[in-house]
Order: structure tokens, then sequence, then C-alpha cells
């Protein structure tokens, strides 16, 4: 893409972000969910969601592990690790 932009059209591009960033697309796709979810409950009954419910939680901090010395040393063994 950037080899078929001409230097113009990256520099509109790049002031374009800095004045309205496109952001997140977990979060841009979550808010396009919810309003599409939102408007067909609203129609059709039942309840509405906020855009967050569309957003999976990949790496939950809460069920994070911490493991000691052995058990990382065990589980290295047990993944064909030294």
């Amino acid at each position: 893409m950037l080899g078929e932009m001409t230097p113009e059209e990256f520099d509109e591009r790049y002031a374009h972000y800095h004045a309205k960033p496109w952001g997140d697309d977990w979060e841009q796709a979550s808010y396009i969910c919810a309003a599409i979810h939102n408007a067909i409950v609203t129609v059709h009954g039942g309840e509405p969601r906020r855009p967050d419910y569309f957003i999976k939680d990949f790496f939950p901090e809460d069920n994070a592990e911490v493991l000691d010395s052995d058990q990382e040393e065990d589980l290295l063994k047990r993944m064909g690790g030294q």
C-alpha cells in the first residue's frame, strides 16, 4: 500500500488519523455490534447490550496464575522444553 501511495496521500491520511483517530478495531466492532443488537431488540424485544459485552477478554488478569520456579520448570518439562 505504501508503495502505491504518493507522499501527499500519505501526509493526508496521517493528518486525518491525528485529527480523528480511528482507534482499536475490536472496540469499533463492539460499538457496531451493540448498535445492531440494540436496534433489533428494540423492535423484537430482548435485553439491550453495552459494547463491552461484545469484546472477548483474551487475557483476563483475574485468572492469571503466578508460577513459582518449580512449577515453571515442571511446566516446561511437560511442554517438551529443557
